[in-house]
């Protein structure tokens, strides 16, 4: 970022805050800015707020004469064919800085049902990509058109109250996935009142809770994370203790292996566990673990819990329960878990590689996401809230194809093409193994045996005798921190409940 652009968005700020008001707050890159540096950061592209749709067209009329008064360019409206019509954000900028504008976005109510979210949001989204292809031609002969469709968006405004959503300027890639959910979207009593940050010398409002857009490192989470890893490391000792009984090979892999050799145990954000097993390895621990287990342990199965999602192994823990957005409402344990994930062998012929890797992870990935949709969609059917004609028929033939799909059709598909090759290549000294979830990492036979042991928080664990080659596969230089707005956890975690059912870290 130049400082042309550092300068122009800090004196466009200060020009307009009077017109805030206290109900517009930073998001965005602006939010992250404020929240994690205190000031613009190297790979921020946009300088962003918000602001509620009741409250947007007051907005505008305040920075109207505002922008006058400080010769400021007010970039609100668009006029076709002579007619004006609101364009889907408003822009303010300087005539001598063609380039650089502070966006605010007007963020509108959304439905309760996730299913309904989900169409929302792809509506918007190709819309938004219909408003940025005119915006880049300068021709914006289809924005009347466009801006009724816009109209519609906020359908809900009316009718729910209480959440709202960021439904313009997506990500460059105008692509919106399941951790919109999540991420894009807040309660309105997490909002107001706004707090005032710190920011490149002046301040900046910022929304009470910001943790469904960039994790806020507070007292209450940092606390949580601090159970988490406490109660996993001695889930990770039990998996040590029946694999040394059993004389089952594991190994740590993932973030459990990358934290093990950077940071000597946990990354000290991350919040869940990851080990692998070869498959031999791994259909002996789901058969016979469950066994020798201590008591308060127990591993969870597609095969005996019909609700979890996964289509893998997770030894369970008992005493706190890890609630997330997408967990809360479900009936399946949630105790503190470790991945157990399987790892199978690869064809050595590169065509063949890429179609087992490519129809396993589909199958594994949609297996999942249909077994989570299927929830969804149940659960919002029988959701007693105002819906427009329109999205009631929309929920109730989703529900309809929802049930007739068979799940259990794409987990066996995903079993079949993971297995496909190890009759053929398993055991062999030179075979190459793959882990097709959740990413598709390989690992040679040489890399995994011997394992070798390594201090985790001062207890030995195992991780492959190449984990260092395994780990630049999978993250490159791995010995590099992410920035520090990148150092979260995305499971959509919300809180921890303990047995007397009290709560930490939300």
């Amino acid at each position: 970022m130049n400082q042309t652009a550092r300068t122009t968005w800090l004196a466009l700020l200060q020009a307009v805050f009077p017109a805030f008001e206290g109900r517009v707050f930073a998001f965005g890159d602006s939010c992250v800015a404020a929240v994690h540096y205190a000031d613009f950061y190297e790979g921020m592209q946009d300088f962003d707020f918000a602001v509620l749709r009741e409250d947007y067209e007051a907005l505008i009329a305040r920075l109207i004469p505002l922008c006058e008064r400080e010769g400021l360019t007010l970039d609100a409206d668009a006029t076709v064919n002579g007619i004006v019509v609101p364009k889907p954000y408003v822009r303010v900028g300087k005539a001598a800085c063609p380039d650089v504008w502070l966006r605010i976005f007007p963020l509108d109510a959304i439905p309760v049902q996730v299913t309904l979210r989900f169409k929302l949001f792809k509506e918007s989204a190709a819309l938004m990509e219909r408003y940025r292809t005119m915006e880049e031609g300068d021709n914006f002969a289809g924005l009347p058109a466009l801006a009724s469709e816009m109209v519609e968006l906020g359908r809900y405004n009316g009718l729910q109250e209480g959440l709202v959503a960021r439904l313009c300027g997506f990500s460059k890639s105008g692509r919106m996935g399941e951790k919109t959910i999540f991420q894009r979207t807040i309660e309105v009593t997490d909002l107001f009142p706004v707090r005032e940050l710190p920011f490149a010398g002046v301040r900046i409002p910022v929304a009470q809770k910001v943790s469904n857009w960039t994790l806020e490192m507070t007292p209450e989470r940092e606390r949580a994370i601090k159970i988490i890893q406490q109660e996993s490391l001695v889930a990770l000792q039990e998996v040590d203790r029946v694999c040394k009984k059993l004389g089952i090979t594991y190994f740590l892999v993932g973030g459990s292996m990358l934290g093990a050799l950077r940071h000597g145990g946990f990354i000290p954000w991350d919040d869940d566990t990851d080990v692998g097993m070869l498959r031999h390895d791994y259909d002996r621990f789901v058969r016979e673990a469950p066994a020798h287990l201590a008591p308060g342990y127990f591993v969870q199965l597609p095969e005996t819990d019909p609700h979890i999602h996964f289509v893998y192994a997770r030894l369970r823990k008992e005493g706190y329960d890890y609630i997330t957005a997408y967990n809360e409402d479900k009936d399946f344990n949630k105790g503190i878990w470790v991945d157990v994930f399987p790892f199978d062998a690869s064809p050595k012929v590169r065509v063949l590689q890429k179609v087992q890797r490519r129809v396993a992870n589909v199958m594994a990935r949609a297996s999942m996401a249909l077994m989570r949709r299927r929830e969804y969609v149940q659960h919002d059917v029988a959701l007693d809230a105002p819906l427009p004609a329109e999205d009631a028929r929309y929920l109730r033939r989703f529900a309809a194809m929802a049930r007739l799909f068979p799940v259990s059709l794409t987990r066996w598909g995903y079993h079949r093409a993971a297995r496909a090759c190890n009759w053929i290549y398993g055991g062999k000294p030179d075979a190459m193994y793959a882990s097709f979830i959740p990413s598709y990492t390989t690992i040679s036979a040489n890399e995994v045996d011997p394992v070798r042991r390594i201090a985790y928080e001062g207890t030995p664990l195992d991780i492959p005798a190449g984990a260092e080659a395994f780990l630049v596969r999978q993250y490159g230089d791995y010995e590099k921190l992410p920035c520090v707005h990148e150092r979260y956890a995305e499971h959509g975690f919300k809180y921890l409940q303990d047995a007397d059912g009290a709560r930490i870290g939300r």
